[in-house]
């Protein structure tokens, strides 16, 4: 069916960059798989050969939440830029943010607040204390230690990113709604700047580590940077001279992000160290995005079934995976009296944590995500002035 009257398409303007990319599903399902192989590989003996090796890509899995904020920063923007000018700009934005976000976002909390405790009350423990979970529910829960001590974060101690992710959706729209194409490449490059100048301000100040790693103001860049991805890809004449190196790009995180492996509490890789890792993870986006017409090892490795099916349910994912590695555990040590050997119960609990985000998908997200159809942004008829010349000319011979 085509579009009604005044209604336009992200794909009809932003061309390829736009609407639904495969390799990108691939990119969220390396980074999540980065993400779990991170929190189920912490057992790793680094006196075992086989398991040293293992651990030591686990050491990069930290950086799977950066390419996380750089995927985010560059979409949301890019759903932004190509609205802009749209009569429902902020409704169509939010609205659509709402129904991907919210849904599954606030039945885990009620799972893990309200209905946990009572079927696992040997878990209670692992969530915070009721006075604290206002800041969950306002999503303002990075700033523990900061806002309230934190404790019993266990299994919720990764929400940190959804909070700094939500705040940033808050206040962008506001700014490319104000700066526009032209000048927000600048703004995004500037509050890169200022986050690197902030978290060397809060290491000399003594600021605790992780306070530093979950602040939205420090850990920002790694969006910004995206964002400055999507209006890099909306300039022809740079995506042309480009073009030609993006085959090469998937190295940089290669180097970078081993360089930085298992040190992103140090005060030197928080001070520079994160928006090391974003540029290099922008230039595995841009060398992915510049390469979708080849027939690469990356483009097949990222558009293959297995990472664009862990990056399609990589939401649920992240949502569940630390609530079903507790609770195998607690199952295992129930029925065998003792855990999984780690070799085991990596691939065993990653298979669950798939199998619990695609519950949660067809379950809860996908009933929401139906609605997001209605959603579209509603652009106002050229006048005469702003049509091209082959409109006016059309419209000029219709009226004789």
């Amino acid at each position: 069916m085509p579009p009604s009257p005044g209604i336009a398409t992200r794909k009809q303007r932003a061309g390829v960059f736009s609407g639904w990319m495969p390799p990108l599903d691939g990119l969220r399902g390396l980074a999540i798989l980065m993400v779990l192989l991170d929190h189920f590989g912490q057992g790793l003996d680094r006196h075992d050969l086989l398991q040293h090796l293992i651990k030591t890509v686990a050491g990069l899995g930290w950086s799977g939440v950066v390419l996380f904020f750089v995927l985010s920063g560059f979409l949301i923007t890019g759903i932004l830029l190509d609205a802009s000018g749209a009569e429902n700009y902020w409704s169509y934005f939010y609205s659509r943010r709402v129904l991907r976000i919210f849904p599954v976002y606030y039945f885990s909390l009620l799972v893990l607040f309200f209905g946990l405790p009572l079927v696992a009350p040997e878990v209670a423990h692992l969530t915070p204390r009721p006075q604290e979970t206002l800041w969950y529910f306002a999503y303002l829960q990075n700033w523990d230690g900061v806002l309230f001590d934190g404790r019993g974060q266990w299994l919720v101690g990764h929400y940190w990113s959804l909070a700094i992710e939500e705040q940033f959706y808050l206040v962008w729209p506001l700014i490319v709604y104000k700066a526009g194409l032209k000048r927000l490449p600048q703004v995004a490059l500037c509050g890169a700047a200022f986050c690197i100048l902030l978290r060397f301000a809060l290491v000399a100040s003594h600021a605790a580590p992780l306070n530093i790693y979950r602040d939205t103001f420090a850990r920002m860049d790694a969006l910004l940077l995206g964002a400055f991805c999507a209006c890099l890809v909306r300039n022809p004449g740079w995506v042309e001279s480009v073009r030609r190196y993006a085959g090469w790009m998937w190295i940089a995180p290669v180097l970078v992000i081993n360089l930085l492996r298992g040190w992103f509490l140090a005060p030197e890789v928080q001070g520079l160290g994160f928006t090391a890792a974003a540029l290099a993870f922008a230039a595995l986006l841009l060398g992915t995005l510049l390469t979708m017409d080849r027939r690469t090892l990356l483009q097949r490795f990222l558009c293959s079934r297995f990472m664009r099916t862990f990056g399609k349910y990589s939401y649920g994912i992240y949502i569940w995976h630390i609530v079903v590695r507790t609770l195998l555990t607690k199952l295992e040590v129930r029925t065998l009296h003792s855990e999984l050997p780690v070799l085991l119960s990596i691939p065993v609990l990653t298979a669950a944590s798939l199998g619990a985000g695609m519950l949660s998908y067809v379950v809860v997200e996908r009933p929401f995500l139906a609605f997001k159809s209605r959603f579209q942004p509603r652009f106002a008829q050229p006048t005469m002035e702003e049509a091209s010349p082959g409109m006016r000319a059309r419209v000029h011979a219709s009226s004789n």
